[in-house]
């Protein structure tokens, strides 16, 4: 867990009074952990996990195989659907938590109704990376989708059908997409950009670190609110703040954000969320270090050096 910090302020006085103290008092852990049994388990043994969301009630997992299997806390399954052919590589829920849309390699985004099992298909050329319903799609049945594509597309309700509106393309795959109140946010080879979907304009953009390629780690996006956007790429976290221009030049949008904190951690930000007002969550993955290379390769010569011995041993 990390905290946010907006303080530069470098005084170190008295840290070492404290040391023996911290050495001896440890801080209360935050969480309480549980193993969760059930057929959750059972479960990951015969697939891989690619998303999960949870809810107050559920555990919706997505998986390589294209299937969607949905527990309760407790790890018993509710239920289990296998609608698409390929991995699902993200999944999104209504404000209403009954509407769960999924995007997958197989080129489909499908939202279905995890109560009834009603379900609407919409199929794209190319694999689909990210899907974001919209917060009211129980009633006006609106989404976000992009992915190979290299098109952020919000699909609406047309005369029987539906159609697909193009809000930017052209810098590569869309790799996630996040929609808060008006604002929705989404990733590509650039970075962050923001549009303002009740007044069709778009907001901001936000550049990543080019040095490394923005396949490699998948972007993660998360807003907070209405007004503060939390970005979590590699191993870099940005936090930007909505804000308003008081007086917009010409073509100039009212609307931009602002980076308000920005930090680099030493892991893989495979997830992110806030926890409070001063603080971040994020699921963590630990590249290798030097030490523990070299600790293998301490291993790896003494069991060597082991075998040695005893084949000299048995030759003598």
């Amino acid at each position: 867990m990390s905290k946010i910090d907006y303080d530069d302020d470098d005084d170190d006085s008295d840290t070492s009074s404290f040391s023996s103290y911290n050495d001896q008092f440890e801080d209360e852990p935050r969480f309480k952990y549980q193993r969760i049994g059930g057929e959750l388990s059972n479960c990951l043994k015969r697939d891989k996990m690619s998303k999960l969301i949870n809810t107050n009630k559920l555990l919706i997992l997505g998986t390589f195989s294209g299937r969607v299997y949905i527990f309760d806390h407790s790890g018993a399954q509710i239920t289990s659907v296998h609608y698409h052919a390929k991995k699902i590589n993200d999944m999104s829920l209504d404000s209403t938590q009954d509407m769960l849309a999924t995007a997958s390699e197989d080129g489909q985004i499908i939202i279905c109704n995890i109560y009834t099992g009603e379900k609407v298909n919409h199929t794209y050329l190319k694999p689909m990376y990210s899907v974001a319903l919209s917060a009211t799609y129980k009633e006006e049945a609106i989404f976000s989708c992009g992915g190979l594509q290299k098109q952020l597309v919000v699909n609406t309700p047309f005369w029987f059908s539906t159609k697909d509106t193009i809000i930017h393309g052209g810098e590569g795959p869309i790799y996630a997409i996040s929609w808060c109140g008006p604002f929705i946010a989404w990733a590509n080879d650039l970075g962050v950009k923001v549009y303002d979907y009740q007044k069709k304009e778009r907001v901001t953009f936000i550049g990543r670190n080019q040095t490394i390629p923005a396949s490699l780690y998948k972007c993660t996006l998360c807003w907070k609110n209405e007004k503060t956007l939390i970005i979590g790429w590699a191993n870099s976290v940005k936090i930007g703040l909505v804000k308003q221009r008081p007086h917009p030049k010409t073509l100039q949008p009212q609307t931009y954000i602002q980076i308000i904190a920005m930090f680099d951690t030493d892991f893989i930000i495979a997830g992110i969320a806030p926890y409070d007002e001063d603080n971040l969550i994020c699921l963590a993955y630990l590249l290798a270090t030097d030490d523990d290379d070299d600790d293998d390769d301490d291993e790896s010569g003494s069991s060597s050096n082991d075998d040695d011995d005893e084949q000299q041993q048995q030759e003598a």
